[in-house]
């Protein structure tokens, strides 16, 4: 076995490693800033001062004296806080009564309709899974009516290769029933 300095071409110094960028203080480093800038209770540059009870002496001099409250009788001006909640509680509604109406419709979508039974629709599944040159000459067999609401509910593509296999004569008739309305 040959030795690791018998690796080293005489003729290339080898690869110095790579030197790593400096990393620019990103988002973490600014979190976790504000966690203990937080934590210290300094904020922008303010430092807050809490009073503990028990511990510091407070002067009723140096106290701010709280403000009162209008008198009740005065009528309140609605600011522009209370318009925007306002508008915010209307268009709230207004989202509900929509998403009821799309419940309602989605509900309605996906019920079977009343004309097709859920047999009827295996069978159709199962007709548009077969391939074209297959499924024509079965559905040749079935009655005219029958064959028109099978394909009816078949993608269009995959009922018109079924109706191609077909006798000209057959697929003449479930194409004319095909083209008269549904019957409920």
């Amino acid at each position: 076995m040959a030795s690791p300095a018998a690796e080293i071409k005489p003729g290339k110094p080898p690869k110095a490693p790579k030197q790593l960028k400096p990393r620019k203080p990103g988002r973490r480093f600014s979190y976790w800033m504000l966690v203990m800038a937080t934590a210290l209770g300094v904020t922008a540059g303010v430092v807050y001062a809490v009073p503990i009870p028990g511990l510091t002496k407070v002067d009723a001099a140096t106290t701010t004296p709280k403000t009162e409250q209008p008198p009740a009788s005065k009528p309140a001006i609605p600011t522009t806080s209370d318009k925007r909640a306002q508008e915010l509680d209307a268009r709230e509604a207004q989202l509900k009564e929509q998403e009821a109406q799309v419940a309602a419709l989605l509900k309605e979508l996906t019920q079977p309709k009343d004309n097709t039974s859920d047999a009827l629709r295996r069978v159709a599944t199962m007709y548009e899974s077969m391939p074209p040159f297959r499924a024509g000459p079965i559905m040749e067999a079935l009655d005219v009516a029958v064959a028109a609401s099978i394909l009816r509910l078949m993608d269009d593509d995959n009922a018109a290769a079924i109706v191609t296999y077909m006798s000209k004569t057959r697929g003449a008739q479930v194409m004319t029933e095909l083209a008269k309305a549904p019957t409920n």
